[in-house]
């Protein structure tokens, strides 16, 4: 038998939960522990009473982090949280390595430990596609669609404009980009300027002159372009936006991964904007789906289980876990 633990998360803002207490109840019902730290799951409408009638143990904080364990959880490592990781422990989260330094240098440190980390951002199925990060990336972009109209509102700062009368410039063609074009559309926005996926930063040399021209003509830029070889390139420079509409608004959805602006710094939920000098705003706040844990959650949930099953079978049969193993398992079922 394998054992989950599935810790609450600290990051400032994140109300995600990594399973759901449906999907924790399959994984009691396939014969494993459940560890779940009290309220992990408060924020996304799950109440440890739902846990414990899944068939998880409610523990505190500290015994949420066991060794020789699976830990599921949704963001990458905190501050507070490095110190917890024990011994022979595999760990499920979005890394965001391009964001995070420490992390990146903890866990290329964590052989010693025997510690493996499973970034959600490298699991695939069979057709090669990221589930777990699909799903996310299409939340982060319709909430990027959300938010850019939003701080069009003159008592929001922005113009005064209603979506028909926005034009809207979008970087990257992935999940995230498409949603976003998708859900604008549906708003009634008219004009849009989709720069499509690109597969290597350099590419972006031949169309910086275009997008640099169209942004002029933009209220709102949607940055979303990122490559899971090269991270998120960045694109938009301090000269690009100062060339912008005074008021237009930067929505740099891949500042989780360092962001695509080269002046681009992470904001808060109580401070999710800062402006340039010409009054051009950027709504830098890392973590869309964390804002609408109860929409998310599920998603996640249902998309990182059949991985989180593969770890835990591994485990109980004393094999080799790696991200290659945990997929290779999955694509048999």
């Amino acid at each position: 038998m394998g054992t989950l633990c599935i810790p609450k998360e600290t990051k400032v803002g994140e109300g995600r939960v990594a399973l759901i207490p449906q999907d924790v109840a399959i994984v009691h019902e396939s014969g494993h522990r459940v560890y779940v730290e009290a309220d992990a799951g408060k924020a996304s409408g799950f109440s440890n009473a739902d846990y414990y009638a899944a068939g998880a143990k409610i523990t505190a904080p500290r015994n949420a982090w066991q060794k020789n364990t699976i830990v599921a959880k949704v963001k990458e490592l905190q501050d507070n949280e490095f110190s917890l990781i024990q011994s022979n422990t595999v760990i499920f989260l979005f890394a965001h390595f391009g964001g995070n330094l420490a992390q990146e240098n903890f866990f290329n440190a964590a052989e010693i430990r025997r510690i493996q980390a499973v970034p959600y951002e490298d699991l695939r199925d069979r057709s090669g596609r990221s589930p777990v990060l699909r799903e996310m990336s299409m939340i982060a972009g319709e909430l990027a669609a959300h938010i850019g109209c939003e701080y069009m509102r003159r008592d929001h700062g922005g113009p005064g404009l209603l979506p028909q009368d926005m034009a809207v410039q979008i970087l990257g063609a992935g999940n995230a980009g498409m949603r976003a074009e998708h859900v604008l559309r549906s708003l009634g926005v008219k004009t849009i300027y989709q720069h499509d996926r690109y597969s290597r930063p350099s590419c972006f040399d031949a169309s910086r002159k275009t997008i640099a021209e169209l942004s002029k003509k933009a209220d709102l830029l949607i940055c979303c372009a990122f490559d899971r070889l090269f991270g998120a390139p960045k694109i938009i420079t301090h000269a690009m936006a100062q060339g912008m509409r005074k008021s237009a608004l930067i929505v740099d959805v891949a500042i989780d991964e360092g962001g695509n602006c080269d002046f681009s710094k992470a904001t808060t939920p109580a401070h999710p904007i800062f402006p340039l000098s010409n009054g051009v705003r950027i709504y830098a706040l890392p973590n869309l789906p964390g804002m609408v844990p109860r929409s998310s959650s599920p998603r996640l949930s249902n998309a990182a289980l059949p991985y989180i099953l593969a770890a835990l079978e591994l485990k109980k049969m004393r094999r080799k876990i790696s991200i290659e193993t945990i997929i290779s398992e999955t694509s048999k079922k």
